[in-house]
């Protein structure tokens, strides 16, 4: 490992306990390599890492990256974080929880990498926050559960809000699996690796309001057993809602799984 010089410590608002976020440390760096291989970590990259743990990911990541930032709630683990790499100059740790450190704080260019082993109770929801709210990485290569991981990347007739809600920024693609004998502690559930992809310029995106896009895709998940046309039918008449959906080609008999992401956006378009 090449040489590591001192760098900054940077702390952001109030974060929750490791525990609390489901942290299980990567100790496979067979596993670690082909994360890093996965995101094509080249010499000029920004990479941010939520979790970096006791930093298996990280200590590949400072080889690799020209700056790394590296998000961590625990204080414990900034601590050996630093004794580790001795405050490297291409490394910067922000003490904070990753749901609420402000964008402002990460100081991130417009295009940087997400690499990360996310921790289980929170993962989604950081990947939503990142997507939904930016700063928006143009990769994000990351680990979750294995059945999280199965949701984001799911189809119709088996999508969920979770699936709509980060296909409508990115395309999944699940890369490999990875065992609980990959951790410490060892988790009792499995765990794979996901890719996702964000385009500079979505036509999904393009004349959507997505704040509107969200209330009306909860309201359609609100009850996934029932019919597309009764969970939506709040927002403009029965009538009126069976034009719509048999104009955009979609069945009024539809349970929300089986509508995809496409669909989604137009019917969102048109109830706006």
């Amino acid at each position: 490992m090449p040489s590591l010089f001192s760098g900054p410590l940077r702390r952001s608002a109030k974060g929750r306990g490791a525990r609390a976020l489901g942290q299980n440390f990567l100790t496979d760096e067979r596993i670690a390599n082909r994360i890093l291989d996965a995101a094509s970590i080249s010499p000029t990259d920004t990479v941010l890492e939520i979790g970096p743990g006791r930093g298996a990911l990280t200590e590949k990541l400072v080889e690799r990256a020209s700056r790394v930032v590296a998000v961590e709630v625990d204080k414990k683990l900034i601590r050996e974080l630093q004794e580790k790499f001795g405050g490297a100059r291409n490394l910067e740790i922000i003490h904070g929880d990753a749901l609420r450190v402000p964008a402002g704080e990460l100081r991130l260019p417009s295009k940087f990498k997400l690499v990360a082993n996310l921790p289980y109770a929170s993962g989604a929801a950081i990947l939503r926050r990142f997507l939904e709210e930016g700063p928006r990485p143009e990769v994000a290569v990351v680990m979750l559960q294995r059945e999280v991981a199965e949701r984001i990347a799911a189809k119709p007739p088996h999508s969920t809000l979770l699936t709509i809600a980060v296909q409508l920024f990115g395309k999944p693609k699940i890369l490999f699996r990875v065992p609980p004998s990959a951790f410490s502690p060892q988790p009792k559930v499995e765990s794979a690796v996901i890719e996702i992809r964000v385009p500079e310029r979505s036509e999904l995106l393009r004349n959507l309001d997505v704040a509107k896009f969200f209330t009306i895709l909860k309201a359609g998940f609100s009850a996934p057993r029932k019919k597309l046309h009764n969970n939506l039918k709040k927002f403009v008449s029965s009538e009126r809602l069976g034009e719509l959906l048999k104009h955009l080609g979609v069945s009024s008999d539809a349970r929300p799984a089986e509508i995809s992401v496409e669909d989604w956006t137009a019917i969102a378009r048109a109830l706006a």
